[in-house]
């Protein structure tokens, strides 16, 4: 199924191949990639066990953790959030 994360292009090398580039849905994601990554780095691994850690290209630190925050900046757990059926807004061309 495409959801439109990709836009496939020739290769850059000129080859016969296919690049995948995301689409600004594509990067949109980009939060839940590090959410899932840094879940398996804390739950997935044996202690000395290597591993890749994302780091911040600017200062090669690790990234933060990433937390789930109220509007006002309070940290929110499952039970602190609740579902709401709501229509979705009808959207121009991306």
């Amino acid at each position: 199924m495409d959801i439109g994360e990709f836009e496939i292009r020739p290769a850059s090398d000129s080859s016969a191949y296919k690049e995948y580039i995301l689409t600004e849905r594509g990067r949109s994601g980009f939060p839940i990639v590090v959410a899932m990554q840094q879940w398996g780095e804390r739950y997935l691994f044996e202690q000395g066990e290597i591993h890749l850690v994302l780091l911040d290209k600017e200062n090669g630190e690790p990234l933060p953790v990433l937390k789930v925050c109220s509007s006002q900046g309070d940290r929110l757990g499952p039970a602190d959030c609740y579902r709401q059926r709501v229509v979705t807004e009808v959207r121009g061309e991306e």
